[in-house]
Order: C-alpha cells, then sequence, then structure tokens
C-alpha cells in the first residue's frame, strides 16, 4: 500500500472516531456548566444572582414578574445580569411576591420570592411657594423631626443662592429658604440619628413662577393632548371630547357667570309667541282697521251730502257753466 493510501485511510478513521465522540464531548461540555441558581438577597437593595457550577453567569436574562395582577412593583421587568452575574433591584414600597426567571445558554431556571416593603426611615422634601421661598421637611415615620441637620447644596458650582448652607429643623421639622434670585438646582441633605437622606430639587425664580402662571393657553392646550396620546386620559371619552371639555372649563376668554343669560334658557319671545305690536298699539277689541271714529265727517255732515245729491240727479246734474245758452 502506498504511503498516500495510508494517509487517506488514516484521515478516515479519524472522521469516524470524532464523529462518534463528538457529540459526546458537547454534552459533557454542556453539561459540565450544570443548572442555573437564582439566588435573591434583600437589604438596602433587591439582589439577584444568577450561577452554575462554574460560577456566576454573565450576560443571563433574568425577568421580574409580579405574581399577583393587582399589586404592582416598578422594578418588574426584563434584565441582563452584568460581569458579577447579578441585577439590582429596588426595594418595594408595599410587600410583593415576584417570580425571577433567568434564562442562559438554553437553561433556564425560576425562583418565587416576597420581597419585604421597606422599613420606614428618614425622608426629606422639598416644596416651593408661589413668592419663591421653599420649605424643607425632614420627617420620619410620618412626623417632623426636630433637630435634624439640613444641608442645602448649588449642584452647579457657577451657580449661587443664598439660601445655600447647614441648617437645623425647628420643632414641626421645618426649615425655611429664601427665594432665589435665579432659577437654581439644589440637593438637600437630612441627617439625624444615624441616619440619612437627600433629595434633589429645582427652585424657581419668582419672575420665572410668574411666567409659569401665564403659561398660553394654546400651550396648555398642547399639554392636554399630549397627556391624553400618553395615555392620561379618560378611556371612555375619544380624545376630540376630552379637549373640548377642557376647552370649555378652562379657557380663560370664559365670561363669568354674571355675564351669561339668565337660567330661562328660552332664546326669542316669551311663552306668548304671537309677534307684533304689544297689546296697546293695536286696536281694542274691535277688530276693524281703519281711522278711529272720530277721524270722518259726523252724522249731520253725511245727511247734507246726500241731500246735495239728491237736488243734483233732478236737476240733471250738477252744473259745470259750460252749458249751451238758452
Amino acid at each position: 500500500m502506498s504511503s498516500n493510501t495510508k494517509l487517506v485511510a488514516i484521515a478516515l478513521s479519524a472522521l469516524m472516531l470524532l464523529s462518534v465522540l463528538g457529540p459526546g464531548m458537547a454534552m459533557a461540555q454542556e453539561e459540565s456548566d450544570g443548572n442555573l441558581e437564582i439566588d435573591v438577597a434583600q437589604d438596602d437593595v433587591v439582589e439577584v444572582t444568577v450561577s452554575d457550577d462554574n460560577g456566576t453567569v454573565e450576560n443571563a436574562t433574568v425577568n421580574v414578574t409580579v405574581d399577583d395582577e393587582n399589586a404592582t412593583y416598578e422594578d418588574a421587568g426584563e434584565y441582563t445580569t452584568d460581569e458579577n452575574g447579578t441585577v439590582e433591584l429596588s426595594v418595594p414600597n408595599e410587600t410583593v411576591n415576584v417570580t425571577i426567571t433567568a434564562e442562559a445558554d438554553n437553561r433556564t431556571a425560576s425562583e418565587s420570592v416576597t420581597l419585604e416593603a421597606a422599613e420606614p426611615g428618614l425622608s426629606v422634601s422639598v416644596e416651593q411657594a408661589d413668592d419663591g421661598t421653599a420649605t424643607v421637611t425632614v420627617s420620619e415615620d410620618g412626623e417632623g423631626v426636630e433637630n435634624a441637620s439640613v444641608e442645602v447644596a448649588v449642584d452647579d458650582e457657577n451657580a449661587t443662592y443664598d439660601g445655600a448652607g447647614d441648617y437645623t429643623t425647628g420643632e414641626n421639622g421645618t426649615v425655611d429658604l429664601p427665594a432665589p434670585n435665579e432659577t437654581v438646582d439644589v440637593t438637600v441633605t437630612a441627617d439625624y440619628d444615624n441616619e440619612t437622606a437627600s433629595t434633589s430639587a429645582t427652585l424657581l425664580s419668582p419672575d420665572e413662577i410668574e411666567d409659569d402662571e401665564q403659561e398660553p393657553f394654546g400651550q396648555q392646550v398642547q399639554q392636554f393632548v399630549e397627556s391624553i396620546l400618553n395615555g392620561d386620559g379618560d378611556e371612555n371619552k375619544t380624545v376630540g371630547q376630552q379637549v373640548a371639555e377642557f376647552v370649555t372649563s378652562n379657557n380663560p376668554g370664559n365670561a363669568p357667570e354674571h355675564a351669561g343669560p339668565s337660567d330661562n334658557k328660552t332664546q326669542g319671545p316669551p311663552e306668548n309667541k304671537t309677534q307684533g305690536p304689544p297689546e296697546h298699539a293695536g286696536p281694542a277689541d274691535n277688530k276693524t282697521q281703519g281711522p278711529p271714529e272720530d277721524a270722518g265727517p259726523d252724522s249731520d255732515d253725511e245727511e247734507t251730502e246726500e241731500e246735495e245729491t239728491e237736488e243734483e240727479e233732478e236737476d240733471g246734474g250738477p252744473g259745470n257753466g259750460n252749458g249751451p245758452n238758452n
């Protein structure tokens, strides 16, 4: 047998061996990864970790769904694990049951867990009045916190605000801030009893607040239409109906109530629908049309005219002074 023939035979034998061993090798590789596992830990955040026999799994798809259709969870949805095989979710406002499903490399794992509501803690809020002044409120469990430390910092290093600085809340848990000369973004941080809370706020200048209050009506209508298209409208009414009601209710050109007609909505004449002059302008009960009784000749004049007519007929008619001479 020539050397070439031997090489061909060896190559064919190798191919046949690979065709037999190949699927087994691939299966062994897949099985070595093991089944997916999901671990859920809750503290300040909810951390979901996807792993297999080789450790955490990066780029796994994680779906979070709420079990009760009447419940809500703002972080329900689809995620992808990071390089550590984890996904971070927020702590729910209310206790909720969810199902977490992970998928990777044609493998699937699912876990049902109960996420506990966040415990009430320190919170801070900022509310601005129409004159531009603002009030910071620090509370815990719904009650104002007295003697809490409050820091007001301007976000833009090139901006200034007279109200920036450190404060201490009063007995109602509040701090009063002055109106800014120009609109400014601030971060307000509160500290009390080893707890910290912060919030961001945009404080408008008094001039800008006034401009906002005088927003053109057309722009208000546009914003209302956009809110309807974004799903905030009444599903039982068409867009046209809702816009018409908004315009009717909010149009600044609407006249005040006292400027409109009275409660009697009947248009036109009163209940007596007869058109024409008032009663005193027409004839009395005697409906005969013509001049009043005293407008014609009296009865004596009528008798005289009748006598003169009879005499003229007897004489052959009235003379005109142009007849023949006898």
